[in-house]
């Protein structure tokens, strides 16, 4: 953890195994954060550190990246790979997943549900099955309530997902390995990072794809158990056929849909672009960009953008951090 000394020299980051610190080992290093867009589930974030030497670990084992200014990824141990080159040096390459790869991997039976929201059902799941969940809500309005109870069984992750899509919720892993919870609303954007100066994007890229563009809405309700159409755009429909947000995996009470989903099907069908940048790292001075979370703001030329996903790659030699973002302004447009 940081300990309030302000850092110098150049940026890296540390590894520390099993509460084992590495830092003068560290070759590079690779994490990720986040989701794909704006439409994902939650998912695996991966990291991937090459040690010098024979490092000995074993799956399971805590994996944590950090900086002197704090933590930067977390999760475990997948694999371990002891490799030596032609010189005979040996040489660790670790893999490692979140905490997000262990619910996938969980299986619930006929476990009890009640009326929650999802940050309640996914730390209930996790304690349920020994997995430590904390999802922290981020969102403007509040998480609204999954209306179906009863017994479920099958993929844990699958389980949240599916109150996640029912109540309109984006759900990411965060640096720390907390679960952020937003909800697709409109929200008054406040960006903790201009990209200009420092931290200018190296390169830049607008994307415009039609697997942005929802325009009909599908839900079971609580009341006929059965899945229909609860709202559409129909001059979108005309425009690019439909193309559906299908939240069916549990029942919805009229009133929780119309409270989370009304911005954005009043909104309706969105022809944007979505954003990708890649940034450089030369300074402890980029905290804000060495800690960029999901769920988080940026500015680039004026307009504000979502992150929604982070990727570092380092190397010490040569010396280069990057950090690669892919972004949405959705939640503005809303």
């Amino acid at each position: 953890m940081p300990d309030g000394v302000t850092p110098t020299g150049i940026p890296y980051p540390d590894v520390a195994i099993s509460g084992h610190l590495y830092t003068d080992d560290v070759q590079s290093v690779t994490w990720t954060l986040g989701i794909s867009d704006v439409l994902a589930p939650l998912s695996p974030n991966t990291a991937s550190v090459t040690l010098v030497g024979q490092v000995a670990t074993v799956p399971g084992d805590t994996l944590v990246i950090t900086s002197a200014l704090g933590v930067q990824w977390s999760g475990r141990v997948d694999t371990s790979t002891q490799t030596r080159d032609t010189n005979g040096d040996w040489w660790t390459t670790i893999n490692g997943t979140d905490l997000i790869g262990a619910l996938g991997a969980a299986q619930l039976v006929d476990y009890t549900f009640l009326y929650d929201d999802v940050e309640t059902i996914a730390e209930d799941i996790g304690a349920e099955l020994g997995i430590p969940v904390d999802v922290v809500d981020e969102s403007a309005s509040g998480l609204r309530v999954v209306a179906a109870g009863g017994n479920a069984s099958g993929s844990a992750l699958e389980y949240i997902n599916a109150s996640a899509m029912a109540t309109n919720v984006m759900l990411a892993t965060k640096r720390d390995g907390r679960i952020a919870a937003v909800v697709r609303e409109g929200v008054t954007p406040s960006p903790v990072l201009a990209l200009t100066g420092i931290n200018a994007p190296r390169d830049w890229a607008l994307s415009t794809s039609i697997n942005v563009d929802i325009n009909a809405w599908v839900f079971t309700l609580v009341v006929t158990h059965a899945s229909g159409v609860y709202a559409l755009d129909a001059a979108d429909i005309a425009i690019y056929g439909r193309r559906e947000y299908s939240a069916t995996g549990v029942e919805m009470e009229v009133a929780d849909i119309v409270a989370a989903f009304f911005d954005w099907y009043t909104y309706g069908g969105s022809q944007r672009p979505t954003a990708s940048g890649t940034m450089i790292v030369t300074a402890w001075s980029q905290d804000d960009l060495i800690l960029l979370d999901p769920f988080q703001w940026v500015t680039e030329d004026g307009t504000d953008w979502q992150v929604m996903s982070v990727r570092h790659d380092v190397t010490k030699s040569p010396p280069l951090w990057t950090v690669a973002i892919t972004a949405d302004n959705l939640l503005d447009l809303l």
